[in-house]
């Protein structure tokens, strides 16, 4: 949860399931679960949803999100999944353009984001569900 914002409150959490809910009943896509296939075991979060819809945020394009949980760091499930769901949009859904947004220093999903074929193009600041998470980086991958 280092670059997450911190532990959520019960109010918090449920404001966010409710936007989960919402995000797939209006756009068909949104949070996925990832599973180890060898044992079933939950790792983390992969994420495609539009957060333009937050009035917080002004983004144009659906953005990529992944939290995995810390044993499952450095096994490369994080470049495997963000790499999933960037062919899954621009393949299954139709997408030409994904954003990302992560901290400058997370190094690690820096790295992921390179991987997954996305290039920097800014800087900006995360304002999600009128928490300020403060200063972040912004990344583009468009379609090939």
């Amino acid at each position: 949860m280092e670059f997450q914002g911190g532990p959520w409150i019960s109010q918090r959490k449920t404001e966010f399931l409710s936007f989960l809910r919402w995000h797939w009943e209006k756009f068909g896509f949104g949070h996925f679960l990832a599973i180890l296939k060898s044992n079933q075991d939950p790792i983390g979060i992969f994420s495609l949803k539009y957060i333009n819809k937050n009035p917080d945020l002004k983004v144009d394009f659906p953005d990529l999100g992944f939290l995995l949980k810390p044993q499952s760091w450095g096994n490369g499930y994080a470049t495997e999944g963000a790499k999933t769901l960037v062919k899954y949009g621009f393949k299954e859904l139709g997408l030409t353009t994904i954003v990302a947004l992560n901290y400058p220093e997370n190094k690690s999903s820096t790295s992921v984001l390179l991987k997954a074929g996305f290039r920097r193009v800014g800087e900006d600041e995360i304002n999600y569900n009128g928490h300020n998470l403060g200063g972040c980086t912004k990344w583009l991958c468009e379609k090939p």
